[in-house]
């Protein structure tokens, strides 16, 4: 008589290996292929020296030598009247997209109305009238049994 094994992590698996054994093989090669936390990671190579570093600008003097220009934010970057037509221009271009979008949708409504119109109206006449027949003899029972147990009291 063999004893049954309860425990699902000794359960062995098709070629003979527990579910424990499979799972410290995936631990073990895990661990082979993950680099260890408590190393430290190799420190990047220093900065060469002939690289323009661009967070800043510069300006070249005549004898090539780098002076740094102090930074303007601009006031505005277009005219009153620039942005103005920008404005209207997008604004324009919003109501142009939310009018097609609008006449796109309710083509597609249109549409979808027309193939499902068929297929809604053969549904109900197939299954509505045993619907309704089902729920008015429903009805009708309740009103009996509540009519005879008044009648009782």
């Amino acid at each position: 008589m063999t004893q049954e094994n309860n425990n699902p992590d000794q359960a062995p698996t098709n070629d003979g290996a527990s579910m424990e054994e499979i799972l410290s093989s995936i631990r073990q090669a895990m661990s082979e292929h993950t680099p260890d936390r408590n190393q430290e990671e190799p420190a990047a190579p220093p900065p060469e020296q002939d690289v323009l570093e661009l967070h800043k600008p510069v300006q070249w003097n005549d004898d090539n030598t780098e002076e740094v220009a102090p930074i303007k934010p601009p006031s505005t970057l277009l005219s009153e009247e620039a942005e103005e037509r920008t404005r209207r221009v997008l604004n324009t271009l919003d109501e142009q997209i939310q009018r097609k979008q609008t006449h796109e949708i309710e083509q597609a409504y249109f549409a979808l109305e027309k193939m499902l119109r068929p297929i809604l109206t053969s549904w109900c006449d197939k299954h509505l009238p045993s619907i309704v027949t089902q729920s008015v003899q429903k009805e009708i029972k309740a009103l009996v049994r509540n009519l005879s147990q008044k009648r009782d009291a």
